[in-house]
């Protein structure tokens, strides 16, 4: 009984060595992000350890604003009107409606990581000088194995980030 919890836990040590052997590579194509990454993957494996149900992390950063958000459970149309700030609302606005799912996405509008940092961004601007195009993102990440996973359709393409 105890060597597959064993042997879960091994592998799951091994992934993360993976991963902080990648970000010291990865910083060449994403440099103001090279720290941020790296206290994105503390954070999910900080989270791991009180939440399970948080499947993914993300970080957005603008300027001196930074967030570090995970996805949320599905959410009414009216509590996402609510929560997020209108600049996304009207980014989020061509996919379709909050709250929804679209076409070619598992994910529902509202639901992903990325998009509830970069909303936790928009809200620290006080001064409504932040566009989401300029906000840069980390890498999403697996809270449990810290494993990389690609960004959803809905988020290419709301912030223009690629895979």
């Amino acid at each position: 009984l105890h060597y597959p919890l064993r042997r879960q836990r091994q592998m799951c040590i091994r992934d993360r060595k993976i991963i902080f052997l990648y970000m010291t590579t990865h910083k060449k194509t994403m440099p103001p992000l090279g720290k941020y990454e790296k206290n994105v993957v503390k954070t999910a494996r900080l989270l791991d350890n009180f939440h399970k149900s948080i499947y993914v992390v993300a970080g957005a950063k603008w300027k001196k604003y930074s967030a570090c958000k995970t996805n949320v459970s599905y959410k009414t149309t009216e509590e996402l009107m609510k929560l997020f700030d209108i600049r996304l609302q009207k980014a989020l606005l061509p996919l379709g409606q909050l709250g929804t799912k679209p076409k070619g996405c598992p994910n529902y509008i509202g639901n992903c990581a990325e998009q509830h940092a970069c909303n936790e961004v928009l809200l620290q601007d006080k001064e409504f000088k932040a566009k989401i195009k300029d906000i840069k993102f980390s890498l999403a990440y697996r809270p449990r194995t810290c494993q990389i996973v690609p960004y959803c359709s809905n988020c290419t393409k709301t912030f223009n980030i690629h895979n």
